[in-house]
């Protein structure tokens, strides 16, 4: 995979096997872990699983872990941890000619009364459009930000990836969004008030303004009580989930209060959890671990059961059970809600 596919931001790809699967480093020139940093290693890395691919189903039984490394603006390394998604391999996108692209992207500007500040069209295998768009001061937004990307893209992407920034007349970033298809992975970013400006989709004030409406909560909890039933999709999916939004989002902010409160309870029905939360902290820098060592003690406690005790454990190659620490994380921090109170440290 070249430098030139990237532009000047990335520098290269490596991988090493493990017995969950691919190890992936990819190095950046510069690394902010902003979207458009994240974005340019979650194209890299999808690349780099579809050329490497063997008898998988999907990029996330191929690809253990992923993360981007490069200096940030101070200088300091920053490390990025990228999220994989259970996105079949060998996807073929047809991608159309850069000309055929750049006029699409131009007739789409003109058609949301936007102008073309900035295209880049990359190619890690097939093609990706990295454009910014700027909006005028004057403009009335009745589109959202998915009818634009879909109007770029198409309903059925015919491009690996997509980054859209857009810009007011002054060239300040009011919003941007990433998301490479390989790996399903997307980043948004916005200033304040230009989510709802745009209609960013994020937590849950579309699902409430715009899916309960048609479909009301008892209907939305009958499909997921089916889908649950479906077994092995439903796992699949919930991992790929937990990886995204926890791994490259929480997980920083919610680390990072383990050293600076305190947890404590009289009632020693809760010490599981406080001796979970001592295991998290011991490994919480222990960059791309994906199991906690075999013979390392796992705390069970009440978090680990329902739905998640089939995800919170897989046995490796040697026939090992294993706890899966980023499942394990998160089971801990939702047994902790409600039941501990935090003193400062």
């Amino acid at each position: 995979m070249s430098e030139a596919w990237a532009g000047p931001t990335f520098r290269g790809v490596q991988a090493s096997t493990s017995p969950a699967g691919l190890v992936v480093t990819v190095a950046l020139a510069k690394n902010n872990d902003d979207v458009p940093d994240v974005w340019v290693a979650d194209l890299a890395v999808g690349a780099l699983g579809e050329r490497m691919r063997t008898n998988q189903a999907v990029i996330s039984d191929e690809i253990a872990s992923a993360t981007a490394v490069g200096p940030g603006s101070s200088g300091a390394q920053v490390t990025s941890n990228l999220g994989l998604g259970a996105v079949s391999l060998g996807q073929v996108f047809d991608s159309p000619s850069d000309a055929v692209l750049t006029s699409q992207v131009n007739t789409v500007a003109q058609q949301f009364g936007l102008k073309v500040s900035s295209l880049s069209i990359l190619h890690p295998l097939e093609s990706a459009l990295q454009v910014t768009f700027v909006v005028p001061d004057s403009a009335t937004i009745d589109w959202t930000l998915d009818q634009l990307r879909t109007a770029l893209v198409g309903a059925s992407p015919d491009v690996e990836g997509v980054l859209i920034e857009l810009d007011n007349s002054a060239g300040q970033p009011l919003l941007l969004a990433g998301v490479a298809y390989r790996t399903g992975e997307g980043g948004l970013w916005f200033a304040p008030g230009q989510d709802v400006r745009f209609g960013a989709v994020h937590g849950d004030r579309l699902v409430r303004e715009v899916v309960f409406p048609v479909a009301p909560q008892p209907v939305l909890r009958e499909l997921v009580a089916e889908f649950k039933a479906s077994g092995p999709t439903y796992q699949r999916t919930v991992k790929a989930t937990l990886r995204a939004s926890y791994t490259n989002h929480y997980r920083v902010g919610l680390i990072k209060l383990l050293d600076v409160l305190e947890f404590r309870r009289n009632n020693t029905a809760h010490r599981p959890v406080l001796d979970a939360l001592e295991l998290i902290r011991r490994y919480a820098n222990a960059g791309n671990l994906r199991h906690y060592p075999a013979g390392e003690h796992i705390p069970v406690h009440r978090g680990l059961s329902g739905d998640w005790h089939a995800l919170v454990h897989t046995t490796d190659t040697r026939g090992r059970r294993r706890a899966v620490r980023m499942v394990y994380e998160i089971c801990t921090f939702q047994a902790l809600r409600g039941r501990a109170l935090p003193r400062p440290a």
